[in-house]
């Protein structure tokens, strides 16, 4: 099994990030303490595992080697914010309305040709 530091690099190269770039991302003083991670030589804390999966769109049960399969988590499932998904709700709801109003006044029309 790939250590968490062989996870973490892996999912950087494919998502295509420098480690200067992931740094930068997880609001690191330099790419040494990304460097660290990869080689081993430092264990990211929980904090840092969760800003790095949601980075590298993965988990952190994938970078910690409990979960064997990369793609599991980025092909079945997208993440949103909280607010996101409110808003993508209403306009589920909202649409849903018209098309109800809309429906309701064809059959008016229709009751009141005949």
């Amino acid at each position: 099994m790939d250590s968490t530091g062989k996870r973490i690099k892996h999912c950087r190269e494919k998502s295509g990030y420098t480690q200067d770039e992931m740094a930068t991302m997880m609001g690191k003083s330099s790419k040494q303490t990304i460097s660290s991670w990869e080689n081993d030589k430092n264990e990211p804390t929980l904090s840092d595992l969760k800003k790095l999966a949601k980075i590298l769109n993965t988990t952190v049960a994938y970078l910690i080697g409990e979960e064997p399969v990369l793609s599991a988590a980025s092909n079945e499932y997208v993440t949103i914010s909280k607010d996101e998904l409110l808003k993508l709700q209403r306009l589920a709801l909202d649409k849903a309305v018209e098309e109800k109003e809309a429906a309701q006044m064809q059959v008016k029309r229709l009751q009141n040709d005949h």
